[in-house]
Protein backbone atom coordinates (compact mmCIF):
# COMPACT_ATOMS: atom_id res chain seq x y z
CA UNK A 1 0.00 0.00 0.00
CA UNK A 2 1.54 3.39 -0.88
CA UNK A 3 1.58 6.27 1.24
CA UNK A 4 -0.98 8.18 -0.41
CA UNK A 5 -3.46 5.13 -0.19
CA UNK A 6 -2.67 5.28 3.64
CA UNK A 7 -3.25 8.20 4.55
CA UNK A 8 -6.56 8.06 2.51
CA UNK A 9 -7.69 5.12 4.68
CA UNK A 10 -7.00 6.52 7.89
CA UNK A 11 -9.06 9.70 6.91
CA UNK A 12 -11.88 7.79 6.11
CA UNK A 13 -11.41 6.29 9.46
CA UNK A 14 -10.80 9.64 11.33
CA UNK A 15 -14.55 10.58 9.52
CA UNK A 16 -17.66 11.37 12.10
CA UNK A 17 -20.19 8.65 11.71
CA UNK A 18 -23.33 10.30 10.13
CA UNK A 19 -26.61 9.09 11.98
CA UNK A 20 -29.60 8.70 10.95
CA UNK A 21 -32.31 11.83 11.56
CA UNK A 22 -34.81 10.91 9.02
CA UNK A 23 -36.10 6.92 9.53
CA UNK A 24 -38.76 5.27 8.02
CA UNK A 25 -39.26 1.40 9.33
CA UNK A 26 -40.63 -1.30 7.69
CA UNK A 27 -40.99 -4.10 10.35
CA UNK A 28 -43.41 -3.06 13.68
CA UNK A 29 -40.75 -4.72 15.96
CA UNK A 30 -37.87 -1.97 14.80
CA UNK A 31 -40.31 0.66 14.76
CA UNK A 32 -40.86 -0.42 18.35
CA UNK A 33 -37.43 -0.44 19.34
CA UNK A 34 -36.57 2.75 17.60
CA UNK A 35 -39.34 4.14 19.93
CA UNK A 36 -38.00 2.25 22.73
CA UNK A 37 -34.50 3.49 22.72
CA UNK A 38 -36.20 7.55 22.63
CA UNK A 39 -36.03 7.91 19.25
CA UNK A 40 -39.44 8.27 18.54
CA UNK A 41 -38.81 12.10 16.85
CA UNK A 42 -36.82 10.89 14.16
CA UNK A 43 -39.20 8.59 12.47
CA UNK A 44 -40.85 9.75 9.42
CA UNK A 45 -43.09 6.49 8.19
CA UNK A 46 -43.50 3.02 9.06
CA UNK A 47 -44.74 0.34 7.16
CA UNK A 48 -48.91 -0.39 7.54
CA UNK A 49 -48.15 -2.82 10.18
CA UNK A 50 -46.50 -0.95 12.63
CA UNK A 51 -49.23 0.11 15.40
CA UNK A 52 -47.02 0.14 18.25
CA UNK A 53 -46.41 2.16 20.30
CA UNK A 54 -50.11 3.82 19.66
CA UNK A 55 -48.89 7.40 18.69
CA UNK A 56 -46.66 5.93 15.35
CA UNK A 57 -50.21 5.35 14.12
CA UNK A 58 -49.83 9.06 13.29
CA UNK A 59 -47.07 8.85 10.69
CA UNK A 60 -47.14 7.90 7.00
CA UNK A 61 -47.36 4.91 5.78
CA UNK A 62 -44.31 4.44 3.80
CA UNK A 63 -45.36 0.62 2.65
CA UNK A 64 -46.04 -2.84 3.71
CA UNK A 65 -43.96 -5.12 5.87
CA UNK A 66 -41.24 -5.60 3.79
CA UNK A 67 -42.43 -3.86 0.57
CA UNK A 68 -41.21 -0.12 0.52
CA UNK A 69 -43.05 2.43 -1.73
CA UNK A 70 -40.05 3.96 -3.10
CA UNK A 71 -42.20 7.20 -4.18
CA UNK A 72 -43.23 7.89 -0.61
CA UNK A 73 -40.22 7.04 0.70
CA UNK A 74 -38.48 9.64 -1.24
CA UNK A 75 -41.38 12.31 -0.90
CA UNK A 76 -40.55 11.80 3.08
CA UNK A 77 -36.40 12.63 2.15
CA UNK A 78 -35.96 9.56 4.52
CA UNK A 79 -31.82 8.83 5.14
CA UNK A 80 -32.13 5.59 6.62
CA UNK A 81 -34.82 2.53 5.47
CA UNK A 82 -34.68 -0.13 8.82
CA UNK A 83 -36.93 -3.49 7.71
CA UNK A 84 -35.89 -7.54 8.46
CA UNK A 85 -35.91 -7.72 4.48
CA UNK A 86 -37.00 -6.63 1.55
CA UNK A 87 -39.56 -9.47 -1.00
CA UNK A 88 -37.79 -7.17 -3.66
CA UNK A 89 -34.33 -7.49 -3.60
CA UNK A 90 -33.19 -5.16 -5.65
CA UNK A 91 -35.39 -2.04 -3.61
CA UNK A 92 -32.35 -2.06 -1.15
CA UNK A 93 -29.89 -1.43 -4.17
CA UNK A 94 -31.56 1.24 -5.72
CA UNK A 95 -32.18 3.11 -2.58
CA UNK A 96 -28.42 2.93 -1.82
CA UNK A 97 -27.65 4.36 -4.95
CA UNK A 98 -30.07 7.35 -4.31
CA UNK A 99 -27.66 7.62 -1.37
CA UNK A 100 -30.42 6.22 1.34
CA UNK A 101 -29.16 3.75 4.06
CA UNK A 102 -30.95 1.04 4.23
CA UNK A 103 -30.19 -1.70 6.91
CA UNK A 104 -31.30 -5.42 6.46
CA UNK A 105 -30.98 -8.11 8.94
CA UNK A 106 -33.40 -10.65 10.34
CA UNK A 107 -34.40 -11.01 13.95
CA UNK A 108 -35.03 -14.64 14.29
CA UNK A 109 -33.80 -14.89 17.94
CA UNK A 110 -32.56 -13.14 21.06
CA UNK A 111 -28.67 -13.20 19.37
CA UNK A 112 -30.42 -10.92 16.31
CA UNK A 113 -32.30 -8.61 18.75
CA UNK A 114 -28.79 -7.82 20.52
CA UNK A 115 -27.30 -6.98 17.31
CA UNK A 116 -30.43 -5.11 16.16
CA UNK A 117 -30.30 -3.20 19.52
CA UNK A 118 -26.46 -2.30 19.50
CA UNK A 119 -26.73 -1.18 15.73
CA UNK A 120 -29.40 1.12 16.39
CA UNK A 121 -27.57 2.39 19.51
CA UNK A 122 -25.03 3.86 17.23
CA UNK A 123 -27.39 5.05 14.02
CA UNK A 124 -29.65 6.95 15.72
CA UNK A 125 -27.66 8.47 18.60
CA UNK A 126 -28.57 6.70 21.68
CA UNK A 127 -25.64 4.34 22.68
CA UNK A 128 -26.79 4.50 26.13
CA UNK A 129 -30.16 3.23 26.45
CA UNK A 130 -29.07 0.69 23.45
CA UNK A 131 -26.38 -0.66 26.38
CA UNK A 132 -29.34 -0.81 28.97
CA UNK A 133 -31.28 -2.85 26.86
CA UNK A 134 -28.54 -5.27 26.43
CA UNK A 135 -27.59 -5.32 29.92
CA UNK A 136 -31.34 -5.94 30.64
CA UNK A 137 -30.92 -8.99 28.13
CA UNK A 138 -27.92 -10.31 29.50
CA UNK A 139 -29.57 -10.27 33.26
CA UNK A 140 -32.28 -12.22 31.47
CA UNK A 141 -30.25 -15.13 29.73
CA UNK A 142 -28.64 -15.20 32.87
CA UNK A 143 -31.31 -15.78 35.13
CA UNK A 144 -32.41 -18.37 33.09
CA UNK A 145 -32.88 -21.96 33.92
CA UNK A 146 -33.97 -25.27 31.56
CA UNK A 147 -36.78 -27.07 33.95
CA UNK A 148 -36.37 -30.67 34.21
CA UNK A 149 -39.23 -32.33 32.86
CA UNK A 150 -40.47 -28.91 30.27
CA UNK A 151 -44.17 -29.06 28.90
CA UNK A 152 -44.38 -29.70 25.35
CA UNK A 153 -45.59 -26.75 23.61
CA UNK A 154 -47.21 -26.97 19.98
CA UNK A 155 -47.39 -23.71 18.83
CA UNK A 156 -50.17 -23.11 16.01
CA UNK A 157 -49.74 -20.21 13.63
CA UNK A 158 -52.35 -20.80 10.92
CA UNK A 159 -54.87 -23.56 10.80
CA UNK A 160 -56.21 -23.36 6.87
CA UNK A 161 -53.19 -25.40 6.08
CA UNK A 162 -52.11 -25.99 9.37
CA UNK A 163 -48.65 -24.01 9.86
CA UNK A 164 -46.71 -24.80 13.05
CA UNK A 165 -43.54 -23.40 14.71
CA UNK A 166 -40.49 -25.17 13.83
CA UNK A 167 -37.45 -25.45 15.85
CA UNK A 168 -35.78 -22.52 14.02
CA UNK A 169 -38.42 -20.36 14.29
CA UNK A 170 -38.27 -17.27 16.83
CA UNK A 171 -41.33 -18.68 18.63
CA UNK A 172 -39.25 -21.87 19.41
CA UNK A 173 -37.22 -19.66 21.44
CA UNK A 174 -40.10 -17.93 23.38
CA UNK A 175 -41.07 -21.44 23.98
CA UNK A 176 -38.06 -22.38 25.54
CA UNK A 177 -37.45 -19.13 27.36
CA UNK A 178 -40.88 -19.41 28.60
CA UNK A 179 -39.94 -22.39 30.41
CA UNK A 180 -41.44 -25.19 27.74
CA UNK A 181 -40.20 -27.09 24.96
CA UNK A 182 -41.28 -26.96 21.46
CA UNK A 183 -43.03 -29.86 20.35
CA UNK A 184 -41.54 -29.58 16.90
CA UNK A 185 -37.73 -29.20 17.79
CA UNK A 186 -36.79 -31.68 15.57
CA UNK A 187 -38.50 -30.23 12.46
CA UNK A 188 -35.43 -28.07 10.87
CA UNK A 189 -37.19 -25.26 9.37
CA UNK A 190 -38.69 -22.17 10.98
CA UNK A 191 -42.26 -22.76 10.05
CA UNK A 192 -44.40 -26.07 8.13
CA UNK A 193 -46.76 -27.37 6.81
CA UNK A 194 -48.07 -30.15 9.24
CA UNK A 195 -50.35 -32.90 8.65
CA UNK A 196 -53.25 -34.07 11.62
CA UNK A 197 -51.50 -37.46 11.39
CA UNK A 198 -48.17 -36.00 12.72
CA UNK A 199 -49.84 -34.75 15.31
CA UNK A 200 -51.46 -37.95 16.51
CA UNK A 201 -48.01 -39.01 16.38
CA UNK A 202 -46.52 -36.19 18.45
CA UNK A 203 -49.00 -35.11 20.59
CA UNK A 204 -48.27 -31.81 23.11
CA UNK A 205 -48.71 -31.15 26.33
CA UNK A 206 -49.70 -27.30 25.88
CA UNK A 207 -51.76 -25.99 22.32
CA UNK A 208 -50.43 -22.10 22.12
CA UNK A 209 -53.05 -21.12 19.60
CA UNK A 210 -52.63 -17.17 17.41
CA UNK A 211 -54.36 -18.65 14.22
CA UNK A 212 -58.10 -18.18 13.74
CA UNK A 213 -60.32 -18.83 16.52
CA UNK A 214 -62.19 -21.91 16.47
CA UNK A 215 -64.96 -23.62 18.31
CA UNK A 216 -62.26 -26.50 19.90
CA UNK A 217 -65.53 -29.10 20.90
CA UNK A 218 -67.33 -28.65 17.30
CA UNK A 219 -63.97 -29.62 15.29
CA UNK A 220 -63.61 -32.98 14.85
CA UNK A 221 -59.64 -33.29 15.34
CA UNK A 222 -59.04 -31.04 18.15
CA UNK A 223 -61.30 -32.02 20.21
CA UNK A 224 -60.29 -35.33 20.11
CA UNK A 225 -56.40 -33.90 21.30
CA UNK A 226 -55.80 -34.66 24.92
CA UNK A 227 -54.59 -30.85 25.31
CA UNK A 228 -58.05 -29.77 24.44
CA UNK A 229 -59.58 -32.30 26.58
CA UNK A 230 -57.86 -31.22 29.87
CA UNK A 231 -58.42 -26.88 28.70
CA UNK A 232 -54.48 -26.29 27.75
CA UNK A 233 -54.83 -24.32 25.02
CA UNK A 234 -53.55 -20.80 25.49
CA UNK A 235 -54.59 -18.09 22.96
CA UNK A 236 -52.53 -15.14 23.88
CA UNK A 237 -54.57 -11.94 24.89
CA UNK A 238 -51.63 -9.68 23.11
CA UNK A 239 -50.17 -12.12 20.23
CA UNK A 240 -47.74 -9.15 19.63
CA UNK A 241 -45.95 -9.48 22.92
CA UNK A 242 -44.72 -13.06 21.43
CA UNK A 243 -45.19 -12.87 17.65
CA UNK A 244 -42.65 -9.89 17.38
CA UNK A 245 -39.00 -9.90 18.35
CA UNK A 246 -38.80 -6.33 19.95
CA UNK A 247 -38.48 -4.47 23.30
CA UNK A 248 -41.94 -5.98 24.72
CA UNK A 249 -40.50 -10.11 24.05
CA UNK A 250 -39.53 -9.94 27.84
CA UNK A 251 -42.80 -9.55 28.90
CA UNK A 252 -44.34 -11.63 26.70
CA UNK A 253 -42.05 -14.69 27.43
CA UNK A 254 -42.93 -13.56 31.44
CA UNK A 255 -46.75 -13.64 30.90
CA UNK A 256 -46.58 -17.00 28.96
CA UNK A 257 -44.22 -18.57 31.59
CA UNK A 258 -46.79 -18.11 33.95
CA UNK A 259 -49.36 -19.76 32.19
CA UNK A 260 -47.50 -22.33 31.23
CA UNK A 261 -47.13 -23.26 34.96
CA UNK A 262 -50.65 -23.42 35.69
CA UNK A 263 -50.97 -26.37 33.26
Amino acid sequence: MTCRSLLFFVFLFLLPVVQAQRVVSLSPALTELVCYLGASEKLVGRSSACNEPPNVKKLPIAGQFGMPNLEKIIRLKADLVLSNDFIQPLMAKKMRSMGIQVELHQCRDLTDYREWVTKLGTLLEVPQKAKNEIQKLDSFLQEFKTPENPKKVLWVIWDKPLMIAGNTSFLSEVIQYSGGENCCKNVQAPYFKCSYDWLLQHPPDVIIWSATQIEWQKNNFWKKMSAVQQGHVIIPENPDLLLRPGPRIFTGINLLKQRLQKM
